[in-house]
């Protein structure tokens, strides 16, 4: 990304750097992640890439532990557990705002 400065400002990862540029308007924010829709890290097309918000993340990677076999990386399997994952976050939100 840049030649001088710490390591983080130097390099990022490429799911981040991509999803950066692919979504000008939508930029990750600190506690954002970016996962891959068919679990492979390699595929950088831009529809594979998913940004999630740290609580979004935590309860995506809470339910593919639950949900998905271990090394199964069906696509649309990952997608279902990713539209969880984001619902149960915003319950949580809606509920934690609530009461």
């Amino acid at each position: 990304v840049q030649d001088t400065g710490p390591y983080n400002e130097r390099w990022k990862p490429a799911g981040r750097f991509l999803w950066n540029r692919y979504h000008p308007e939508d930029q990750v924010q600190k506690n954002d992640r970016i996962i891959y829709a068919d679990g492979n890290p390699r595929n950088l097309d831009r529809d594979n890439l998913i940004k999630l918000s740290g609580a979004e993340y935590v309860a995506y990677t809470n339910l593919r532990g639950t949900l998905i076999e271990k090394g199964n990386a069906d696509p649309d399997a990952l997608r279902a557990v990713i539209t969880l994952a984001k619902i149960r976050s915003r319950l949580r939100e809606k509920r934690k705002n609530k009461g």
